[in-house]
């Protein structure tokens, strides 16, 4: 999750990469709803983690 607010402000600067910036927020969005709901459940699973990692 670090990594893609660490980039998000690269494509804010160039203003010809605004449809860019849409799909990076839409990408961001499906980061949180899609992985991070994937962490939780396998917390108790090692193996599961690190294939997310």
């Amino acid at each position: 999750m670090i990594p893609v607010v660490r980039y998000f402000p690269v494509f804010a600067i160039r203003s010809d990469s605004f449809p860019l910036l849409l799909l990076f927020g839409f990408f961001q969005v499906i980061c949180l709803g899609v992985m991070f709901p994937q962490k939780m459940e396998t917390i108790g699973n090692p193996e599961s983690i690190n294939f997310y990692h």
